[in-house]
């Protein structure tokens, strides 16, 4: 990361700050945010094309943490949009996400619709939640394997 990127993301996390402070709800922000990723993935041939045009985005859903998710849950539950920007909202449910992401995630992961990549990922994000929630880990890590298991069974 050059010393411009780091100036620009430090710069969006104060957008962020200033548009809370503004009176933009978490969710109005998400939502525009969401709308960028679609856009950008639309755009995009590949996943690492979307991380690396989206850096800005994931630094905002980073700063709302606990705030994005109820909007990133609701774009998961749509079943249109493109695969990749859904990628970048299961990605970013692994470090904001807590136990109310975990079913979602698991309906994503052992979902023969979903691209394999997807499904993976969700798996990570998982993880990710149960290592921040270790009273929930158990069961958690549960889903993982199971979830898992269907994946490795699957064909695609």
């Amino acid at each position: 990361m050059t010393d411009r990127d780091y100036k620009k993301l430090l710069r969006l996390s104060t957008m962020a700050a200033f548009l809370l402070i503004a009176g933009t709800s978490e969710d109005q922000i998400t939502q525009a945010i969401l709308k960028r990723v679609e856009a950008v993935a639309k755009g995009q041939r590949s996943l690492d094309s979307v991380g690396k045009s989206t850096m800005e985005e994931a630094s905002i859903i980073l700063d709302l943490s606990a705030g994005a998710v109820p909007g990133l849950l609701r774009h998961l539950a749509k079943p249109s949009g493109d695969w990749k920007a859904r990628f970048w909202v299961v990605d970013m449910l692994g470090y904001v996400g807590g136990t109310a992401a975990v079913h979602d995630l698991y309906k994503v992961a052992v979902s023969a619709g979903e691209k394999r990549e997807t499904r993976k990922q969700a798996c990570k994000s998982l993880r990710m939640i149960a290592e921040r929630e270790p009273g929930d880990a158990g069961q958690i890590l549960e889903k993982v394997r199971r979830a898992e298991k269907i994946i490795s069974l699957s064909r695609f």
